[in-house]
Protein backbone atom coordinates (compact mmCIF):
# COMPACT_ATOMS: atom_id res chain seq x y z
CA UNK A 1 0.00 0.00 0.00
CA UNK A 2 2.90 2.54 0.69
CA UNK A 3 2.44 6.43 1.85
CA UNK A 4 -0.74 7.93 0.75
CA UNK A 5 -2.09 11.89 1.54
CA UNK A 6 -5.66 12.21 2.52
CA UNK A 7 -7.04 15.72 2.90
CA UNK A 8 -10.23 16.38 3.92
CA UNK A 9 -11.89 19.78 5.81
CA UNK A 10 -11.84 19.70 9.32
CA UNK A 11 -13.50 22.84 10.12
CA UNK A 12 -15.91 25.77 8.62
CA UNK A 13 -16.29 28.83 10.20
CA UNK A 14 -17.44 32.57 9.71
CA UNK A 15 -15.47 35.37 10.82
CA UNK A 16 -16.46 38.81 11.41
CA UNK A 17 -19.74 40.52 9.80
CA UNK A 18 -18.92 40.06 6.74
CA UNK A 19 -18.94 36.24 7.36
CA UNK A 20 -15.82 35.31 5.66
CA UNK A 21 -15.39 31.82 5.16
CA UNK A 22 -12.61 30.32 6.97
CA UNK A 23 -11.41 26.74 6.37
CA UNK A 24 -9.37 24.20 8.10
CA UNK A 25 -8.18 21.19 6.03
CA UNK A 26 -6.36 18.47 7.77
CA UNK A 27 -3.57 16.94 6.13
CA UNK A 28 -2.77 13.31 6.95
CA UNK A 29 0.38 11.13 5.77
CA UNK A 30 -0.66 6.87 6.14
CA UNK A 31 1.84 4.68 5.92
CA UNK A 32 0.53 1.23 5.24
CA UNK A 33 -2.97 2.82 6.59
CA UNK A 34 -1.39 3.88 9.64
CA UNK A 35 -1.42 7.81 10.28
CA UNK A 36 2.28 8.93 10.13
CA UNK A 37 2.51 13.04 10.12
CA UNK A 38 -1.20 14.98 10.92
CA UNK A 39 -0.95 18.79 9.69
CA UNK A 40 -3.62 21.34 9.54
CA UNK A 41 -4.09 24.44 6.44
CA UNK A 42 -6.31 27.06 7.21
CA UNK A 43 -7.63 29.23 4.40
CA UNK A 44 -10.01 32.22 3.90
CA UNK A 45 -13.03 32.69 1.57
CA UNK A 46 -14.33 36.62 1.16
CA UNK A 47 -17.50 37.34 0.05
CA UNK A 48 -15.89 39.73 -2.62
CA UNK A 49 -13.01 39.86 -5.32
CA UNK A 50 -11.63 41.91 -7.78
CA UNK A 51 -12.29 41.85 -11.18
CA UNK A 52 -10.37 44.83 -12.71
CA UNK A 53 -11.29 47.66 -11.00
CA UNK A 54 -14.81 46.10 -9.75
CA UNK A 55 -15.49 44.14 -6.36
CA UNK A 56 -17.97 41.44 -7.72
CA UNK A 57 -19.54 38.27 -5.80
CA UNK A 58 -16.98 35.43 -4.93
CA UNK A 59 -18.28 32.38 -6.92
CA UNK A 60 -15.80 30.28 -5.47
CA UNK A 61 -14.75 28.66 -8.87
CA UNK A 62 -12.13 26.45 -7.22
CA UNK A 63 -14.11 25.28 -4.19
CA UNK A 64 -16.13 22.21 -4.00
CA UNK A 65 -20.25 22.30 -4.45
CA UNK A 66 -20.81 22.03 -0.84
CA UNK A 67 -18.42 24.84 0.33
CA UNK A 68 -20.47 26.95 -2.49
CA UNK A 69 -23.39 25.89 -0.79
CA UNK A 70 -22.50 27.33 2.36
CA UNK A 71 -21.36 30.41 1.36
CA UNK A 72 -24.39 31.14 -1.21
CA UNK A 73 -26.19 30.74 2.57
CA UNK A 74 -24.70 33.21 4.09
CA UNK A 75 -23.24 35.67 1.71
CA UNK A 76 -26.21 37.81 1.22
CA UNK A 77 -26.13 41.86 0.12
CA UNK A 78 -25.03 42.47 4.06
CA UNK A 79 -22.11 40.65 4.14
CA UNK A 80 -21.04 41.69 0.68
CA UNK A 81 -21.26 45.28 2.17
CA UNK A 82 -20.06 44.69 5.31
CA UNK A 83 -17.09 43.21 3.32
CA UNK A 84 -16.06 45.91 1.16
CA UNK A 85 -16.72 48.62 4.03
CA UNK A 86 -13.80 47.30 6.34
CA UNK A 87 -11.72 47.06 2.71
CA UNK A 88 -12.65 50.79 2.43
CA UNK A 89 -11.75 51.52 6.65
CA UNK A 90 -8.21 49.20 5.98
CA UNK A 91 -7.38 51.56 2.58
CA UNK A 92 -6.62 55.19 2.67
CA UNK A 93 -8.01 55.87 -0.70
CA UNK A 94 -10.09 52.83 -1.25
CA UNK A 95 -7.82 51.09 -3.17
CA UNK A 96 -6.24 47.77 -2.38
CA UNK A 97 -3.84 45.67 -4.18
CA UNK A 98 -5.13 42.49 -4.99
Amino acid sequence: MGLEKRTSIDKIEFVGAARSLQIRDLVEVLDNGVVISRSSVRRVLSPCVRDGEAWVPNGLPEESEYIRGIAEAAWDDDARAAYLAAVDARSPVGVVDA
